[in-house]
């Protein structure tokens, strides 16, 4: 790792004394990624990034950040390191992931983005809900409404109804309701209750499909009065057949 930062000391995670003759004796397969994330190529880089990016592989975390934080690195390799980090899932990952949201290049950060969901902790979605719901490329907000629907963590409920209420892209306003319909709370069916009245007809659609699923009559009222005011075709069946699914839902 401290070749991949360019530091002669750096301060690295240390592994328990009991684990030491483990750590002297790598897997090949291990030991072979590592020297492909040192290799001068980006193409053989990527090729060893995705080599480490097993699911649950702990030990790679700090190579595979340090590859991701490196600003000289190219920007693919550091793109699919962010990626790998969430394939691990391990929540060692989490402060790579951080600078990797505010790397320069949108596209990683895009990729920490969707990597931060996948760790699902508090941290992760405070992460999602600071820097990146606010960060300048829709694109990157976009992945991180995506993010907070995955993480699968109420904490993650603000944050969803304040992008569908104020996002001026109405992509991320739509993903935000997709990822508000993970939670069954009253906060998220009321923030989908206001997408119903929305200015762009997708986000509409959006949050009547989700609020389909939530059941309850109440649903079904915010469902009814935004019906009476949608002019839009698709949006308004959408609305009926959400009201159709939840009645039907209710009958004994």
């Amino acid at each position: 790792m401290g070749e991949l930062l360019g530091e002669e000391a750096p301060d690295l995670p240390t592994r328990p004394l009991g684990g030491l003759r483990d750590a002297l004796v790598e897997p090949p397969s291990f030991e072979k990624g590592l020297r492909g994330l040192r290799s001068d190529s980006p193409a053989v880089q990527r090729s060893a990034v995705r080599s480490l990016a097993r699911p649950g592989n702990a030990r790679a975390v700090p190579y595979l950040g340090a590859l991701l934080i490196r600003s000289d690195a190219d920007a693919r390799v550091r793109l699919a390191a962010a990626h790998a980090l969430g394939r691990v899932g391990d929540w060692r990952g989490l402060e790579f992931l951080r600078q990797g949201s505010e790397d320069p290049d949108p596209n990683v950060r895009f990729a920490a983005a969707l990597s931060l969901g996948k760790l699902r902790g508090n941290d992760a979605v405070a992460l999602l809900e600071g820097s990146v719901m606010r960060d300048g490329h829709w694109w990157v907000r976009y992945a991180g409404a995506i993010a907070l629907g995955e993480a699968r963590n109420p904490a993650a409920v603000p944050a969803l109804a304040k992008a569908l209420d104020d996002d001026p892209q109405w992509q991320v306003r739509q993903q935000a309701a997709r990822s508000l319909g993970e939670y069954r709370s009253r906060t998220a069916m009321d923030a989908l209750g206001r997408g119903l009245r929305d200015s762009d007809p997708a986000v509409r659609y959006a949050s009547a499909r989700e609020l389909g699923a939530f059941g309850g009559l109440d649903s079904v009222a915010l469902l009814q009065d935004a019906t009476e005011l949608e002019r839009e075709e698709l949006p308004r069946a959408r609305m009926g057949a959400s009201i159709k699914q939840l009645v039907s839902a209710e009958e004994p």
